[in-house]
């Protein structure tokens, strides 16, 4: 089935942006005459989408005035703390319904045909997980780091870091997450992830017993070496 909800991120506090996000939020920064969330807004109309969430935090007020008058039809998912992307999406998750949803990032400006459609007719939750829509690197303006992911050839991603001295070639733009798997996707795997690595760097250390009632320290057995995962 194809979704009909999206959640548009724009909570954060854009501080990359400096002086422009001291006094407004980045959504509302214009690119070519109009806010960057307008350009995200069009995104979702063109794709038919019958629910369109907005998070707020930073500039909140401006954020609700602003969609109050430009756009009524939106939800809002207000978030007094900062939730990051996770945390924002489990939040926002009674406003979106249904089992499947598009996640946009607000200042992403696209160029050419309307991704969304293309995420939904591609989207088989049979075998998918999620579904994300990369872009090239080279095709990219405005970023100059290294980019999200390797793309295999049977399709599947493996996640940042460097493979082989080489640069990852995709940035992630969109996505699209079936909501029912969203905690064991977004929390439950991390927090396997993060316990594990725990585990490898605290390796019980032994002690030797001093021979005949020596009293110095023996040397302690050295700890594994972690060494980080890709994929």
């Amino acid at each position: 089935m194809s979704p009909d909800a999206i959640m548009i991120f724009a909570a954060g506090l854009g501080t990359r942006m400096g002086a422009l996000t001291q006094t407004r939020p980045k959504p509302l920064i214009e690119v070519a005459g109009r806010p960057l969330l307008d350009h995200a807004l069009d995104l979702a109309r063109g794709a038919g989408l019958g629910r369109i969430v907005v998070n707020t935090h930073a500039h909140a007020g401006q954020m609700q005035d602003w969609l109050t008058a430009n756009a009524p039809d939106v939800r809002i998912s207000h978030e007094p703390e900062r939730l990051e992307t996770g945390g924002g999406l489990r939040r926002a998750l009674p406003l979106l319904g249904g089992e499947t949803a598009f996640t946009l990032n607000a200042d992403t400006v696209w160029h050419g045909p309307n991704p969304l459609p293309l995420l939904a007719a591609a989207w088989d939750p049979a075998r998918m997980d999620a579904l994300l829509c990369l872009v090239p690197r080279q095709d990219v303006v405005g970023h100059a780091g290294p980019g999200d992911f390797f793309l295999e050839s049977d399709g599947r991603l493996r996640r940042r870091g460097l493979r082989g001295g080489h640069l990852q070639p995709w940035f992630r733009r969109l996505r699209q997450q079936p909501r029912q798997r969203l905690r064991v996707s977004v929390h439950a795997d991390r927090r396997r992830d993060l316990r594990r690595h725990r585990q490898q760097l605290q390796r019980p250390r032994r002690r030797r017993r001093p021979e005949h009632g020596a009293a110095r320290r023996q040397p302690l057995r050295a700890g594994g070496r972690l060494q980080r995962r890709h994929g």
